[in-house]
């Protein structure tokens, strides 16, 4: 069974582009947030992406939403709530869904597949250590879960989904009308649905908060954010080639 990418972005970036339009074993998915101008024109020259972009008002009515949401406060628009929304309701199924948003940096399309090889049955991969929030910690009093603790949560800036997970989304979403913030959301959701997960695996352990990544630091195997200057990719992936 094929599976899939999904670059969640404000606008798309084209070398970022360039990159994900040569991968031949994924179906990719680029969520555009931005709707001030329809960029299905990128299609002519990107004939490996699917664009999406979706109107806001969509989310609210089918309950994808606050997936970004923090107390009063919106990270980073949409996106996300329109990544879980288009690929939770689609009728096309896929072995897997990686998501990512477009400050992380991995080497290639092998080093992803290598992850789907070496983590075959895990529903939901990331970084996290699995262990029950301690409440008065980090963001809890800022995140309304309708279910009652333990609570988990992780850096789920780039994670993978099985049809198990992407179900146990839909199923919150249909029945409670919202979402919840998704370094709590994923990992919740997982645990409370008894899905198969794994603690810490080593190659996503280098998706932090704000690492300040020297590029001696990388290598082909591990996923990285933030890395915010997607400019310098492509020079960082000629000095790993060599390594």
């Amino acid at each position: 069974m094929e599976s899939a990418i999904v670059l969640i972005t404000h606008k798309p970036k084209e070398d970022q582009l360039d990159f994900f339009n040569n991968f031949l074993n994924y179906k990719m998915y680029v969520i555009i947030d931005d709707n001030s101008t329809n960029y299905q024109y990128l299609t002519q020259k990107y004939t490996n992406i699917a664009f999406i972009q979706i109107e806001n008002k969509i989310c609210y009515e089918s309950g994808f939403i606050h997936a970004s949401l923090i107390g009063n406060n919106i990270t980073c628009g949409f996106g996300w709530d329109k990544a879980l929304f288009c690929l939770s309701t689609m009728e096309k199924e896929f072995k897997y869904v990686w998501f990512l948003e477009d400050d992380v940096f991995f080497y290639d399309e092998q080093t992803l597949r290598n992850l789907d090889t070496k983590y075959e049955k895990e529903d939901l991969l990331c970084n996290s250590n699995f262990e029950e929030g301690k409440l008065y910690e980090w963001l809890w009093n800022s995140i309304h879960i309708n279910y009652n603790p333990p609570y988990y949560c992780g850096m789920m800036c780039i994670c993978r989904f099985t049809k198990n997970m992407l179900n146990s989304v839909k199923e919150y979403a249909n029945k409670y009308k919202t979402l919840f913030f998704i370094e709590a959301m994923f990992p919740t959701l997982a645990k409370k649905n008894n899905l198969i997960v794994y603690k810490l695996p080593q190659e996503l352990i280098t998706v932090t908060y704000n690492t300040k990544w020297d590029i001696s630091d990388l290598n082909k195997y591990c996923l990285y954010h933030p890395m915010k200057d997607t400019s310098q990719y492509s020079q960082i992936r000629m000095g790993l080639c060599n390594k």
